[in-house]
């Protein structure tokens, strides 16, 4: 009972910390193409 709490626990951990990387990956890449873009509206 108890090991199946922790179980639970440990994935909604993991859980958490994939969509909060998978964010700031997605945020990241965002955020250099948006500057990528415009250095490249800068030089045209």
């Amino acid at each position: 009972m108890v090991k199946k709490q922790n179980l639970k626990a440990l994935e909604r951990a993991s859980q958490g910390t994939l969509a909060s990387k998978l964010y700031l990956i997605v945020h990241i890449i965002l955020l250099s193409t948006h500057k990528a873009f415009a250095r490249w509206m800068n030089d045209r």
